[in-house]
């Protein structure tokens, strides 16, 4: 007998004892679908295995009479049961690859999603960044006004002063002639 390769990816030899009792593969210990796949591909080698004995030899076919009947019966049981498996595993794979599509779908839109928001905030960024820059600008322009406007001050300070020293100088002046 070939190996064989299940669905979950073991190969092993697959003997009468092992499709009369023990599981094809480990994952088959498990009920579930992993069961139903193991099963589907241990009963579609099977089929193989009987098309090819008789189509070897189809006169030992013809020779073993009721042997034959049953043999075929049994070839077209398991033709059947390896086609319900099959039909099976093909539904439970399409259902699959339906629900793998959908989860793709809805990633797709929430990436979708997520880029338009991080747009969004960076759009958001960029205007509080501009109007942060105005900002200061106009605060630096205050700044300004404000530095010539105490440098005007300081001038008129030190010219009134000056104008004060002066008539200081000449009151002391003209309070000197007074009395002489």
């Amino acid at each position: 007998m070939e190996p064989l390769q299940c669905v979950h990816g073991n190969t092993q030899l697959v003997s009468v004892l092992g499709v009369a009792g023990r599981p094809a593969c480990k994952s088959a210990k498990k009920r579930g679908p992993a069961m139903a796949s193991c099963w589907s591909s241990v009963l579609a080698v099977l089929g193989v295995h009987a098309h090819a004995a008789s189509a070897d030899d189809p006169a030992a076919d013809a020779e073993k009479g009721e042997g034959s009947k049953a043999a075929a019966l049994h070839r077209r049981l398991l033709d059947y049961w390896a086609a319900a498996a099959a039909e099976k595993e093909v539904r439970n794979l399409t259902a699959e690859v339906r629900a793998l599509e959908r989860a793709l779908a809805e990633a797709g839109a929430a990436r979708e999603a997520a880029e338009a928001e991080r747009r969004e905030a960076e759009a958001r960024a960029d205007a509080a960044e501009a109007e942060l820059r105005a900002a200061a600008e106009r605060h630096e322009a205050q700044v300004e006004e404000l530095r010539r406007a105490l440098d005007a001050q300081e001038d008129r300070d030190a010219r009134i002063r000056e104008l004060e020293d002066r008539i200081k100088e000449l009151n002391t002046t003209t309070s000197k002639w007074r009395f002489f």
